[in-house]
């Protein structure tokens, strides 16, 4: 583990606020590499910051070009090759050792975002008086977050509310209609879903996690109930702005011509509606409770689309495969359309 005043002369994080650098060091991995370790080929585009602690590394450039970074140098406190771009040059281990701290280079450039929309938030923001920071950095972890440019994750920390919880509250009850979503900053919650059998737990929750959007995404009513297992406080996001900064990014829509198109070209159809409700669309059947449960059965070498009658339920099927990493698209509208092109 880095000193925190060694770790805050690294570039971003000699910008960022120093009640953060403990929550970022957390996060921060770190390694050694014997001689000969490539980091990255040229024009590789790897989305990872290297910091070389020490060792050092041999910079190779395509039209032979060479320079070496040594840990302890200026240079090294910068990262190795520029941050979400393609590098120009091939890294590779020159010492019999070095020693390397990474991170996501997304998760670093969102951070800093964070850390912007914090200077800049008044004495009386929710966003200021924490406890502990460590639900941002779920936060940003969080798959859907991850895919949201720059000015999306600035509007999606200046839109959250801040809602004190106590043990035992339900925060949200199944059946009932979506209107918001919720990210943990302090305590712990458990997801319940009601059965055969009576209700059963199904999920636990801690800081940084959210959940109540995909009755956002569906605009159908909640699918699970939430309820606070330990004091705590909650971010709220209202649907709205939901809509506007996550859904709206993360589900990718097809009309029914795209889809036909796709198809042909190996792309497979996702029927997420309920048994009762199928005609006679030939393709896989996964309703959209289950579809979390069969994610296995998929392939990621693929691209899928999700259908249903109103394209609703297409919607949340999409999402939450999204935030699985598949690379997926909704129908947009119904399926009776399709069925008449097909």
């Amino acid at each position: 583990m880095l000193d925190e005043t060694v770790f805050a002369e690294y570039y971003p994080f000699n910008k960022v606020n120093r009640e953060f650098l403990p929550v970022l060091l957390e996060a921060m991995t770190f390694s050694e590499r014997e001689q000969g370790h490539v980091l990255f080929e040229a024009q590789e585009n790897q989305p990872v910051a290297f910091y070389l602690l020490q060792g050092q590394l041999l910079c190779e450039y395509p039209e032979g070009k060479q320079r070496t970074i040594k840990g302890g140098s200026l240079q090294s406190r910068y990262p190795v090759g520029d941050l979400n771009t393609q590098k120009r040059f091939q890294a590779t281990v020159a010492s019999p050792k070095a020693r390397l701290m990474h991170m996501d280079s997304t998760l670093i450039d969102h951070f800093t975002v964070w850390n912007d929309v914090y200077d800049k938030a008044p004495e009386h923001s929710p966003l200021r008086g924490h406890h502990s920071y460590r639900w941002v950095l779920g936060l940003l972890n969080n798959s859907v977050v991850r895919m949201l440019p720059r000015g999306h994750v600035h509007d999606l920390f200046s839109n959250l509310e801040a809602v004190p919880v106590s043990a035992g509250e339900e925060v949200i009850a199944e059946g009932d209609a979506g209107d918001d979503c919720y990210v943990i900053a302090r305590g712990q919650a458990c997801v319940y879903r009601c059965g055969a059998d009576g209700e059963a737990q199904v999920a636990d929750l801690t800081e940084g996690d959210l959940f109540g959007e995909n009755a956002l995404v569906s605009q159908e009513p909640r699918n699970a109930s939430v309820r606070m297992t330990t004091d705590g406080l909650l971010m709220r996001l209202d649907g709205r702005s939901f809509a506007a900064l996550l859904k709206s990014h993360v589900v990718r829509w097809l009309n029914p011509e795209d889809v036909v198109q796709l198809l042909a070209e190996g792309a497979q159809l996702i029927d997420v509606r309920p048994p009762g409700e199928l005609d006679s669309l030939d393709c896989l059947n996964i309703p959209l409770e289950s579809i979390r449960e069969h994610s296995q059965q998929l392939s990621r070498d693929t691209p899928l689309i999700t259908c249903c009658a109103d394209g609703q339920r297409s919607a949340s099927a999409a999402y939450i495969l999204a935030t699985l990493g598949f690379d997926v698209y909704a129908l947009q509208g119904g399926v009776s359309r399709l069925l008449r092109l097909l």
